[in-house]
């Protein structure tokens, strides 16, 4: 057989690779931190999070990002950009939120031709927090 056959299946396959791997980290790092939030509450993840050298803070363009919202849609928590705390993207986040009610975790797809400005993302609501990370390529 001859060796360069197989790169075009390679390529195929690398982007598949990776898409299943941001998608796992971003499910991982929910969970720890909806974990975090039960065991320490809702206060100390929000601090954890907006803290550029706590637990979740993350400054780095390379790792996921965590997103908390109230359940009206209102950012308490941002691990990249503290300043979008306090901001009010209950339209943008309109659809997540309705998903958000029927489903306690899970992926959230937007359908084609949504308006949101979340796209894919995997979320846990704890309490009075919906807990978000989009699965971030690199």
């Amino acid at each position: 057989m001859k060796p360069f056959i197989f790169l075009p299946v390679l390529l195929v396959m690398l982007p598949a690779q990776a898409q299943e791997n941001a998608r796992a980290k971003a499910e991982a790092l929910v969970s720890e931190a909806g974990q975090f939030a039960r065991e320490s509450g809702a206060d100390k993840l929000i601090q954890e999070i907006n803290h550029a050298q706590g637990r979740f803070g993350n400054r780095d363009s390379l790792k996921p990002q965590l997103i908390v919202y109230d359940l009206k849609g209102k950012i308490l928590a941002h691990s990249r950009d503290v300043r979008h705390v306090g901001m009010d993207h209950s339209r943008a986040v309109s659809r997540l939120l309705e998903f958000a009610k029927a489903h306690k975790k899970g992926w959230f797809e937007p359908t084609a031709g949504a308006s949101d400005l979340v796209t894919t993302a995997y979320f846990e609501r704890v309490g009075d927090l919906l807990i978000t990370a989009p699965p971030h390529f690199h």
